[in-house]
């Protein structure tokens, strides 16, 4: 998973962590002691707000070649189309003032799957701008497992196995923040990913963008490992925020170590957990979340 918002600055360091993700896509060997190989091929997706002079444009890809194929076969397919996905999305890109991106490619386990399955999923909300309501659409992708059948009774979902337990976690998350102030957002997402935290089972890795006409996109991002002292799993979840010129997010372990590998210029922030950021330029900003959340939060 790689969140990154960035300029023109910003882009070539853009498109070598894409890059990264392809590598670890195809070879992760922080992923192998939980699959039966390191490969992330069970789809893939995009969500990205571009910025050229005055205006944005919201971009929404999703892919999986389940059911159509399956097995060894859709697993190539996977990796192929997320190589022609990341290339199209380098030229999407290139030359743009400002780009906020979502990237994912997924590996599950039991979860439902074909392109609707697909990370990032995407909702409708209603929030509030000087006193009139506007329409919102919000973007989410996510590493980790969360009880969906229990997100699904704050819901009341009636089927739960019919989502993903990413894409009930997004409906929770719209539910959260509607109606709310626009400039109150960010505090408000931070404040509903604290109180879903009973709900995780094993880490809550989350990209979240909102989109709404006429307002500048917001990107955020929060890393929730549940035990921190499983070092195989810490490895795999571990949240790492990066900073270089023109460009701040929020990448997977090891899209980190990829780059480092490689390439300078690039700041790497890890060892956190439970935090939340907006990922703002030059610098993400640490969002305040309460230290404890009463049930009556829930939806």
């Amino acid at each position: 998973m790689a969140i990154l918002h960035f300029n023109r600055e910003g882009w070539d360091m853009a498109c070598r962590i894409f890059d990264a993700l392809v590598a670890s896509s195809m070879d992760d060997p922080y992923l192998k002691p939980f699959a039966d190989d390191g490969r992330h091929c069970h789809g893939y997706g995009f969500a990205a707000a571009l910025k050229s002079g005055s205006g944005w444009k919201v971009l929404h890809e999703r892919f999986d070649a389940e059911p159509f194929l399956s097995g060894e076969n859709a697993c190539r397919q996977n990796l192929s189309a997320l190589q022609e996905s990341v290339n199209k999305l380098k030229g999407l890109t290139a030359g743009v003032d400002k780009a906020l991106v979502m990237l994912h490619s997924r590996r599950t386990r039991g979860e439902p799957r074909g392109c609707s399955g697909a990370h990032p999923f995407r909702e409708d909300a209603l929030l509030k701008y000087g006193g009139e309501t506007r329409r919102a659409e919000i973007y989410l992708c996510h590493n980790g497992g969360v009880d969906k059948h229990k997100l699904a009774s704050w819901l009341n979902i009636k089927y739960p196995n019919l989502y993903t337990d990413s894409h009930i976690y997004l409906k929770y998350l719209t539910t959260m923040v509607s109606e709310v102030n626009y400039d109150e957002l960010p505090r408000k997402v931070a404040s509903a990913i604290s109180a879903s935290r009973e709900a995780v089972k094993s880490a809550l890795d989350l990209g979240v963008m909102v989109m709404s006409p006429g307002l500048e996109p917001l990107l955020m991002a929060s890393g929730y490992v549940v035990d921190r002292g499983d070092e195989v799993r810490w490895r795999y979840y571990e949240p790492v925020i990066v900073v270089g010129e023109g460009l701040t997010g929020y990448v997977s372990s090891t899209i980190r170590d990829l780059v480092r590998e490689k390439v300078g210029g690039v700041e790497f922030r890890d060892g956190f957990n439970g935090l939340v950021w907006e990922l703002s330029l030059p610098e993400p900003v640490e969002l305040p979340i309460p230290t404890h959340v009463e049930s009556s939060e829930q939806p």
